[in-house]
């Protein structure tokens, strides 16, 4: 961890809004020319997590995740779930908010030289770490025909999710996210006619949601997506 002196350097130095990406001026940073953003540099994510401990003590902080793990242990033995929609193409699919974690904006992958695969579109950079960007929308068999006009305020837009799919965390490029909600386990449709059968293998069932008219979305199962990609990794 950094110390307090190098936390009021980095916090002081504000490079982003100085010579960055959220400069009142043309931006100069040297840094720009690689990661396109200042969301995406090694100094914006380090300046990030030394907001959150100057404002917390460690015990603080660990407090806080006992917290957060006895809530969600509680709302999962009752039954009750959480889960982000998201939008590839006309259809709508979930994940377990636990899976999730972080979305950013959607950046151009960078090609993996001599890796030739249908699913994976190259690594992409996201707070100061690279991942590797998986086509879900190629796997599901879902055609990119379907357009919806972009909206800001409505937070239609495309942009990378990246999940934490067992042991590996992967990015996934989607149309459109909508806010987290919670479900209970007996809302799942296990049979329900809207699933494709070439989808089953992924899914757990279909759940309706508010977003904000009714809409059924697919539920992945975690695990076999982590199958999944494992099984497409160069």
């Amino acid at each position: 961890m950094a110390t307090n002196n190098s936390n009021n350097e980095v916090l002081n130095n504000k490079c982003w809004e100085n010579i960055g990406s959220w400069s009142s001026q043309s931006p100069s940073c040297e840094q720009l020319k690689k990661t396109r953003h200042c969301r995406h540099c090694d100094v914006f994510a380090e300046a990030a997590k030394c907001k959150v401990y100057s404002r917390h003590s460690e015990d603080n902080i660990f407090q806080q995740a006992r917290d957060i793990i006895e809530q969600q242990t509680t709302l999962s033995n009752e039954g009750i779930f959480s889960a982000i929609p998201f939008r590839m193409g006309p259809k709508w699919f979930l994940l377990p908010t636990h899976a999730v974690i972080s979305i950013a904006v959607n950046i151009p992958a960078h090609s993996i030289p001599n890796l030739k695969n249908y699913y994976i579109k190259g690594l992409v950079p996201v707070n100061g770490e690279v991942y590797l960007c998986f086509s879900l929308s190629r796997l599901m068999g879902i055609t990119r025909d379907y357009i919806e006009t972009p909206d800001l305020k409505k937070g239609i837009f495309e942009r990378l999710m990246v999940v934490n799919a067992g042991s590996i965390r992967i990015a996934i490029r989607v149309d459109e996210i909508r806010e987290a909600f919670r479900y209970h386990e007996s809302d799942i449709n296990k049979e329900c006619n809207n699933i494709k059968y070439s989808w089953a293998p992924y899914l757990i069932g279909s759940i309706f949601f508010e977003k904000p008219k009714t809409t059924i979305a697919c539920l992945f199962d975690i695990f076999e997506l982590e199958q999944i990609v494992k099984n497409q990794m160069p």
